[in-house]
Formats: C-alpha cells, structure tokens, sequence
C-alpha cells in the first residue's frame, strides 16, 4: 500500500509515459504535467469541475484582455488593421486573477450555491 503522496500525485503521469511509449514532445509532456497540476490544484480546493474552473477563467481573461486592448487602440485613434490575435501587455497586467485562484473561486462557487438554493 503506496502512502505518500508525492508518488500518488506523481503516478498518472508515470503510467501516461508507459502507455504511451513516451512518443510525446518534451512540450507535449510539459503541458500535461501542467493540466495534472491544475486538476490536483482544483481537487485540493474542493472544485469538482475543474475544467468548468478554466473554461470560464479563460473566457473571462480572454474578454478582459479584448475589452482593454480595444480601448486602447481607440484612445490611440489606431488606423490600421486590428489583431484581435495579440493583446497589449498593459491589458494582460491589468487583469485580476484573484478572483479566479482556485481557493477564492472555490468560497465564491460556494455562496453562490446557498444563493441559489435559498432563492
């Protein structure tokens, strides 16, 4: 009976590995340990949807950072064609993430359950 925890966070990434013959990129493997990391990150905070987390995270970082980018090209008076591919860094710094670290999304998904179940 395996008891420490470093190896049972460590686990699915060996038997991934091991599956798949390691014919992924260092890149690829890199982005999974990522996912693996954020997942356990989600589960330790006591999200049950982490994917639902970082869907809507994204959303609200991606629309953020094209609200901003796009006021700030207007206060320019910028001409040429808009990129909406490429935001301005200064938009990207502006962003709040604490709302959306795992612990406060977590207490906020929480009052926002008992406000619906009082309604």
């Amino acid at each position: 009976m395996d008891t420490n925890e470093c190896e049972r966070s460590i686990r699915p990434i060996a038997v991934y590995i091991n599956s798949c013959g390691s014919k992924q990129s260092f890149e690829y493997l890199r982005s999974y340990c990522n996912w693996l990391s954020l997942r356990r990150t989600a589960e330790a905070n006591g999200i049950k949807h982490p994917a639902t987390w970082l869907k809507r995270f994204h959303r609200a970082f991606f629309q953020f950072c094209l609200d901003e980018s796009l006021t700030m090209r207007e206060k320019e008076k910028y001409t040429g064609s808009v990129n909406l591919q490429s935001f301005y860094p200064e938009a990207i710094a502006k962003f709040d993430f604490t709302p959306w670290m795992a612990w406060n999304y977590q207490e906020r998904e929480e009052l926002e359950e008992q406000g619906d179940s009082a309604s």
